[in-house]
């Protein structure tokens, strides 16, 4: 009888203890944009909001069951999805898993959406993204390694934040961001960004077309050089010209490129409306899909983007 009262006595005391509320939530992902059935096009933006938001560690996004992207920012968590390359009225699947610092993890319910193809639009300002955090959701990714690269608070063109990008003295900082020219036929490129380049740095930048030539070596075409050598501003199709117009550290500079594939002409502006090199010969489009913002090679330099913008005319 003592014995059946112990065990009694030990079951009630686990379920006591089972039953004391110190269970642990599990986080839960939903999927806000866009919708389930909707129609996409372009770079489209994925959000997701995820439960238990202090006790989250990531969420991971899924595209027709292949991992897309790890995310590890504050919420609401956005991804920018490139849809540029895939077959006019393809169907794909989206879902999100959001995981907690106990290993715990929710599942999105899924969603279905048909990508049509319009023209060419990307842009990014960097206002998504938290400090320090690289801008890969919305493609970019490493071309050349440098010395570092990352969101910066506090330092931007528009809003509050920006990107910026640091070389060593013997190897640039690049990063780029692929673009469909020849699948979508685009005829008419316009590209924009402000730049600006910080007191101490020894060396400029150059924004444009990128192409691997080696291992070790690369190419640009279809560009625009800041340079510290003489504080000119340099335009670049396939030979590079002086514009006659110079530069001053800490200044943001508005630049517009337009690249006409036809006629294979490049002009530049500043600010939108200052004229500073036109009908420069261009690199054709199948020369290099990869959009690039980079130090200038063999100085130690730094500088700092915002509000890129890219798309079709």
């Amino acid at each position: 009888m003592k014995n059946l009262q112990l065990i009694v006595l030990a079951t009630a005391s686990i379920v006591f203890l089972t039953g004391s509320g110190c269970e642990k939530n599990i986080p839960t992902a939903e999927i806000t944009s866009p919708t389930d059935g909707a129609t996409v096009t372009g770079f489209v933006d994925i959000v997701i909001e995820a439960t238990d938001v202090e006790a989250v560690l990531r969420v991971d996004l899924f595209i027709d069951d292949s991992l897309l992207v790890c995310q590890d920012t504050i919420a609401p968590y956005v991804y920018t999805w490139n849809t540029t390359m895939l077959p006019d009225s393809s169907q794909h699947e989206i879902y999100a898993i959001a995981y907690d610092y106990d290993g715990h993890q929710g599942k999105s319910e899924t969603i279905t959406v048909t990508v049509t193809i319009g023209p060419l639009d990307f842009h990014d300002d960097f206002e998504s993204y938290a400090f320090y955090e690289y801008p890969s959701a919305r493609g970019w990714y490493e071309l050349w390694s440098g010395n570092y690269a990352w969101v910066e608070s506090g330092i931007s063109h528009g809003g509050s934040m920006g990107f910026v990008i640091n070389g060593f003295s013997s190897w640039v900082r690049a990063d780029g961001i692929d673009l469909p020219l020849v699948a979508r036929d685009v005829r008419r490129l316009v590209y924009e960004y402000a730049i600006m380049i910080p007191s101490g740095s020894a060396g400029g930048a150059n924004t444009g077309f990128f192409m691997f030539i080696s291992s070790s070596e690369s190419r640009d075409v279809n560009f625009v050089t800041f340079s510290t050598s003489d504080f000119q501003i340099y335009a670049t199709g396939i030979a590079g010209q002086g514009t006659g117009y110079t530069w001053a550290y800490d200044t943001w500079y508005a630049v517009k490129v337009e690249l006409d594939y036809d006629s294979l002409l490049m002009d530049v502006w500043l600010e939108d409306t200052l004229l500073i090199a036109s009908d420069l010969t261009a690199a054709p489009r199948d020369t290099t899909q990869i959009f690039a913002l980079e130090t200038q090679w063999g100085n130690d330099g730094t500088a700092y983007f915002d509000d890129i913008h890219i798309y079709e005319e």
